[in-house]
């Protein structure tokens, strides 16, 4: 019982890491290129 309890916390946690990291790379690379093709494919 234990054991699946932090292994969904972990999954929780890293699930969160990864989309936290993915809206930093796309702010950063839509500032970075600032120009209609980023928003294009992001909207």
């Amino acid at each position: 019982m234990g054991s699946r309890v932090t292994l969904i916390v972990i999954s929780e946690a890293f699930t969160r890491w990864r989309w936290d990291a993915l809206v930093a790379v796309a702010t950063t690379w839509v500032t970075t290129f600032d120009d209609p093709g980023p928003k294009t494919l992001l909207g």
